[in-house]
């Protein structure tokens, strides 16, 4: 989540008309839980980020499709066509961010 409100915030940071074409979209890759929990998920995730629409991936799609390592943030770049540019993983840092902004950014130009 901190990853994606540091996106967020980073190109929040632009003028109006550039920062429209970057879209952040948080999954929640939650496979490994019971269906039976998912009503208390939702409920949480809800109570925790009221303002940000969060993809709950009970199916674990993300992670077939982009191969996710878990444990620490993973980040899945689509072009303005929805096709797949970049997946990275690491652990929140300030190289980290820069470097995904630098992929998005030269993805927009």
């Amino acid at each position: 989540m901190a990853l994606g409100r540091s996106l967020h915030l980073h190109f929040a940071d632009e003028p109006p008309a550039a920062a429209t074409d970057v879209r952040v979209i948080p999954v929640a890759c939650l496979a490994e839980i019971p269906s039976l929990f998912h009503p208390l998920v939702r409920a949480r995730v809800r109570q925790e980020s009221p303002d940000l629409a969060v993809w709950l991936d009970f199916a674990g799609q993300m992670q077939r499709t982009f191969g996710l390592v878990p444990g620490v943030p993973n980040v899945a770049i689509l072009d303005p066509c929805g096709q797949h540019q970049a997946v990275r993983a690491a652990a929140r840092s300030e190289a980290f961010l820069a470097e995904l902004a630098g992929i998005i950014d030269r993805l927009r130009h």
